[in-house]
């Protein structure tokens, strides 16, 4: 074995250990820190990320005296719930992905459609490039995917309601172990341009990493059928020494199904059809992937909640609006706006 083989992981496990830390003290984020936690999570199989993890929950333990969501009334949910938190978090655990019993209300569907139709996105796809806002003409779509600016997203009452929803911020709490951050607020939609995948839209498997822990939740917004591009993912592939060797030794990169189906049986890739109002929960560590559509389109709505803002470098966003639900988490939850400026 090469001298070279043991201590260049070493070197690498150094830098990310220091430039954690860096992070803990300063809140800063840097590139060099970022390629590192990848390269780090791809050499041990996730191994790495679990540790930096476990100090996380260890230093933000859930403790009545600095954790205000032990006070958040979910009785100031919307959503009329139907799950159970601690099964949620279970198959979550277990699996990577739930779909959950409880569903968006067709009127706040059409809110959020309503918006989209009237709100300029960014067309996006792997031959789009410096394209302008437009408006979104389901009629005549000229790329993949249409995405929304998060700035605009974080303005909207409604998604900054649903953001702080009191069950998702639990459901994140009891599986990250610690105090949530909202790192992420997405909306886009999909269309049937090119009715085969497109890497830059996600529509190959892979995972996410921007982070060292997180949940997704996922709202379709219209009906999801096989052919209108579902999300799919690989059950328990989100966990730490899950992914074979041959596959992350390509490192952070998109997957074509064949190479994956080598390494997991047919039966855990699960293809999510639904109709709008369906509300889907998952640690994207598991590989994933949104299904080119072969018509119509699709408009989806995300969150993320992640157990610290480690990892990429972020800008952070000012909400000029906050709505009532937010400046109430502010006071109970200040850590919960790391990214955002409220």
């Amino acid at each position: 074995m090469k001298i070279s083989s043991i201590t260049h992981p070493l070197r690498d496990a150094g830098i990310l250990t220091k430039k954690f830390f860096q992070f803990v003290f300063s809140g800063n984020n840097s590139e060099l820190g970022y390629q590192k936690m990848i390269k780090l999570y791809c050499l041990t199989n996730g191994y790495s990320n679990s540790i930096l993890s476990y100090i996380i929950r260890l230093t933000k333990k859930l403790k009545k005296g600095n954790l205000g969501l032990l006070n958040l009334d979910c009785k100031t949910s919307t959503l009329d719930w139907k799950d159970n938190l601690n099964e949620i978090v279970a198959k979550l655990s277990k699996e990577g992905y739930v779909v959950l019993k409880t569903k968006l209300s067709s009127q706040i569907c059409e809110k959020l459609i309503r918006f989209a139709e009237i709100t300029p996105s960014s067309p996006s796809g792997d031959s789009q490039s410096s394209v302008k806002q437009c408006l979104y003409n389901p009629k005549n779509p000229s790329a993949p995917t249409y995405k929304f600016t998060e700035n605009d997203l974080a303005e909207n009452l409604l998604i900054q309601h649903l953001a702080a929803d009191p069950y998702f911020i639990k459901i994140a709490a009891n599986y990250l172990g610690t105090a949530p951050v909202l790192d992420l607020m997405a909306m886009w939609w999909s269309t049937a341009f090119k009715k085969e995948a497109d890497v830059n839209s996600a529509q190959l498997y892979h995972f996410d990493m921007d982070r060292l822990k997180w949940i997704k939740v996922f709202f379709y917004l219209t009906d999801v059928d096989s052919n209108s591009g579902p999300h799919c993912y690989v059950a328990k592939s989100h966990r730490s020494g899950c992914k074979p060797a041959e596959i992350r030794k390509r490192g952070y990169a998109r997957i074509p199904d064949s190479d994956l189906l080598k390494y997991y049986p047919a039966s855990d890739f699960k293809e999510i059809e639904g109709p709008a109002g369906t509300i889907i929960i998952g640690d994207t560590m598991a590989y994933h992937k949104g299904k080119p559509l072969i018509h119509g389109d699709r408009l989806i709505l995300e969150f993320e909640y992640t157990n610290c803002l480690f990892g990429a470098p972020f800008i952070p966003i000012k909400i000029e609006s906050p709505g009532h639900d937010f400046r109430i988490l502010k006071k109970e939850i200040p850590s919960f706006f790391g990214k955002f400026q409220v």
